[in-house]
């Protein structure tokens, strides 16, 4: 397993929400857990699968079925 903190924006519409926390990676599963707060205040927790990677890019599936696309900054 490996583990670490994050800082990251959500773009939500319109909107750029800032969101920090921490994340824990298993590579036997893919599954990356994203658990912190979005603004300072408002829990956040995101549990997706990663499906590839393209550039500095990592896609995945969430536990919701959306898809998402993590970007290194």
């Amino acid at each position: 397993l490996q583990d670490g903190s994050f800082q990251m924006f959500q773009h939500v519409g319109m909107y750029k929400v800032q969101v920090s926390g921490s994340w824990l990676f298993n590579p036997l599963t893919r599954n990356l857990a994203l658990n912190g707060v979005i603004n300072t205040f408002q829990p956040f927790t995101l549990n997706l699968t990663v499906t590839g990677k393209v550039g500095d890019a990592f896609t995945g599936v969430g536990a919701d079925g959306v898809s998402y696309v993590l970007v290194r900054a």
